[in-house]
């Protein structure tokens, strides 16, 4: 079976990479995006509102979603076991686990409000006014950070060296072992967005005849940053 996904994901990749190569003779992207100018300045407006309106009330839901956490931890503490203990510690993990979802949510809304802004073809004003639903994810990136030591006193603070390491320390064992298997897993997910990442870009800027030089450079940065630095992490345990 093993083999046969492999053979699979190889044809895949051919059909994917002959596609690409026919339609070479036709795709303009620098064309393209320079006939589809629809960031206008009203148009900008709209698009800053409704998407300041959809991160202002994530962040509603976040403070509900927060408050909510600490009261079952509050509730977890006072219990000194049984099944309604492991229920109730089960509810404020969700609820943990949630409050991040809905912080890196309303970043994924503000990249893909600079999104539009590029296709749009907006300009240097057009960026500015376009920047604020990305700013306002500031608030409650900030109230995550907060939450999380008063929700687990334990937790490194703000801002405090060695965040990660500090993180992972107060993890039992099966919250540790989840978490790295997660991380591995993401890590090498990660590599293979980056090496596809860098091939499409390299396309665009031969065939599409759009320069992508600075998006490969930092592709290239990240790829080598993550591949060398978890390598250099793990030789660091052999040696020592």
């Amino acid at each position: 079976m093993k083999v046969k996904r492999y053979i699979l994901l190889i044809l895949l990749g051919a059909v994917i990479g002959g596609i690409m190569g026919i339609s070479s003779d036709w795709i303009d992207f620098k064309r393209w995006m320079n006939t589809n100018q629809f960031a206008t300045p009203s148009f900008i407006m709209w698009m800053t509102l409704i998407f300041s309106a959809l991160i202002l009330l994530l962040t509603l839901i976040l403070a509900k979603v927060q408050h909510e956490a600490i009261r079952y931890k509050k509730q977890f503490s006072s219990h000194m076991g049984g099944e309604q203990t492991d229920q109730i510690e089960r509810k404020a993990n969700i609820k943990f686990l949630t409050a991040s979802v809905i912080v890196y949510g309303q970043y994924v809304l503000s990249f893909i409000s600079l999104l539009l802004l590029v296709i749009g073809g907006a300009d240097s004003e057009g960026l500015l006014i376009g920047m604020i639903p990305f700013l306002l994810v500031s608030v409650p990136a900030v109230m995550l950070g907060v939450f999380q030591n008063r929700f687990d006193a334990r937790m490194p603070k703000l801002g405090e060296a060695n965040y990660v390491e500090k993180s992972m320390q107060i993890m039992d064992e099966g919250e540790r072992h989840i978490t790295i298997v997660s991380m591995f897993k993401v890590y090498h997910f990660n590599i293979s967005l980056l090496f596809l990442g860098i091939l499409i870009l390299v396309w665009i800027s031969i065939v599409g005849n759009y320069n992508q030089a600075p998006g490969i450079i930092v592709l290239i940065i990240l790829f080598g940053y993550n591949v060398f630095g978890y390598l250099w992490k793990v030789s660091r345990f052999y040696r020592e």
